[in-house]
């Protein structure tokens, strides 16, 4: 997933109808990173581990701020997707 600055890392896991974005920053200061993870028909991100949303702007781009060495968990479509999910196949 295209990002900028370049001392970013993004990662977008998608596991039976649902979505994870991971956002980390791997420099020693504060960064605004933007990024555009695939959201389907939707453009929030909801944060796993606070109740921040994030809301995409013009052209489906995020803009997310990091501390130095920070990180953050968004699920894809906010937190109550994930009880609509695709259910696990039985064998």
């Amino acid at each position: 997933m295209p990002t900028r600055p370049v001392n970013t890392l993004p990662i977008q896991y998608v596991w039976r109808n649902t979505s994870l974005v991971c956002v980390h920053n791997l420099a020693g200061h504060p960064v605004e990173v933007t990024l555009r993870p695939d959201l389907g028909d939707g453009g929030a991100l909801a944060n796993v581990l606070t109740d921040g949303v994030s809301q995409a702007g013009r052209g489906g781009v995020h803009r997310i701020d990091l501390d130095a060495y920070d990180y953050l968990w968004y699920r894809v479509h906010g937190l109550l997707y994930a009880i609509d999910r695709e259910a696990a196949p039985v064998r």
